[in-house]
């Protein structure tokens, strides 16, 4: 029932919406348009390694050990400012959110030694330091 009660939430929250923010410090934050921060720890896309493939194609030096936070950063940016169409809970507590340009992000939970995996509030923190709408802090657990 907290899954079902979590994922309302975030629907109501998420779709139809768009992130006009985002910051990569550490952890992932996007500020969207309904006046609400979704935090994250890690983020995933299924796309990133042709990303990464296309960039080691352009001569340039642009990969290095932690390339995968710069496809991340291009696929993050090429999202910004298009419309949610769906976000579920997956697998362990995971969020798929899907937006209007066919690209697929997933918040993911497997993080090693974090102390939460993500939150949706109206401020850009950690769920420590705000109430919180709704948050992952383990991957069995909604608060």
């Amino acid at each position: 029932m907290k899954k079902e009660i979590a994922e309302k939430k975030l629907k109501k929250l998420l779709i139809n919406e768009f992130y006009h923010t985002y910051e990569d410090c550490g952890v992932w934050s996007f500020g969207f348009s309904s006046k609400v921060w979704l935090i994250a720890q890690e983020i995933a896309f299924e796309d990133e390694d042709k990303i990464n493939d296309a960039l080691k194609t352009t001569g340039l030096k642009l990969l290095n050990p932690d390339s995968v936070e710069l496809a991340k950063s291009v696929l993050v940016a090429r999202n910004k400012g298009y419309e949610v169409t769906n976000v579920s809970i997956i697998k362990n507590s995971e969020l798929l959110i899907e937006f209007e340009t066919g690209f697929n992000m997933i918040v993911k939970t497997d993080t090693d030694i974090v102390d939460w995996h993500w939150s949706l509030s109206e401020e850009n923190t950690s769920p420590y330091h705000t109430k919180c709408i709704e948050a992952c802090i383990h991957p069995s657990d909604y608060e």
